[in-house]
């Protein structure tokens, strides 16, 4: 959550969107904590800027992830 509290919102949004898949794909309980991650920022944001966000991160979801790795 560190990247939400310093306004990174597109970092954090990518990384909780890929480990939900893990997740997901898993089948770990631990997605429905990710995926209330996301629901918290869906709410701070409000719907339309998290519509606007949600859209950058998928155009760019790889690049933030690799940027994420190096930092």
């Amino acid at each position: 959550m560190a990247y939400r509290q310093l306004e990174q919102f597109d970092l954090a949004l990518a990384c909780w969107q890929q480990a939900a898949e893990i997740f997901r794909a898993i089948e770990d309980p631990k997605a429905a904590e990710v995926e209330g991650w996301i629901a918290q920022l869906r709410e701070q944001l409000g719907g339309e800027a998290f519509a606007e966000l949600e859209a950058e991160v998928g155009a760019r979801r790889e690049k933030l992830l690799k940027e994420a790795e190096r930092r």
